[in-house]
């Protein structure tokens, strides 16, 4: 908080206005806090969980108990690192994809489908492919590191797109190839 507050006197039942923090502390708080867990906490849920009128309302109605519970609900943000930014898919697939750049897993989808298929032992739902999909790491960079890294692995990576059908297809593909082995 960025009151001078000694933690033994935080209560998790207090609100931020109890203390003596305005809107504007309370704003700088939460950024602090969105900044360092690399999140996002939407107004909205905000006012959901505190049970306040409205956002301007927040810092008299939401509890650090309720903020901290904001956090843990919140989505994370994609971590941006020059012109390389990387995320879960659903975080990198709602972000504007910048010309020249190109999205890809690391590790490949296609190795994370392969290797979840052999631990399970028979074939992957369709939910099992789109939560394994949500869940790879993922990246946005130039074209031409993304090209390079295909190329260095060998193969192209499965369609986000339609993970299940492309997987279908590409398991079919290993079965075949390693049968001719």
């Amino acid at each position: 908080m960025q009151l001078k507050i000694a933690e033994e006197k935080i209560r998790p039942e207090a609100t931020f206005s109890s203390p003596g923090a305005d809107d504007l502390d309370f704003v700088e708080t939460v950024m602090t806090a969105e900044e360092e867990r690399m999140v996002s906490i939407p107004d909205d849920l905000l006012v959901r969980i505190s049970g306040a009128p409205s956002a301007k309302k927040l810092a008299d109605h939401i509890t650090i108990a309720k903020l901290a519970e904001a956090l843990d609900k919140a989505e994370p943000q994609a971590e941006t690192s020059g012109e390389i930014a990387a995320g879960r898919y659903p975080i990198l697939i709602k972000q504007p994809l910048p010309d020249g750049n190109a999205r890809l897993f690391e590790p490949s989808l296609l190795t994370i489908l392969k290797n979840a298929q052999s631990t399970k032992g028979q074939s992957l739902t369709e939910q099992e492919v789109l939560s394994l999909r949500n869940h790879t790491p993922a990246m946005v960079a130039p074209t031409d590191v993304i090209l390079n890294m295909n190329e260095t692995r060998g193969y192209q990576d499965i369609d986000p797109k339609s993970p299940r059908a492309d997987w279908q297809k590409r398991r079919t593909e290993l079965k075949q190839s390693n049968s001719q082995r």
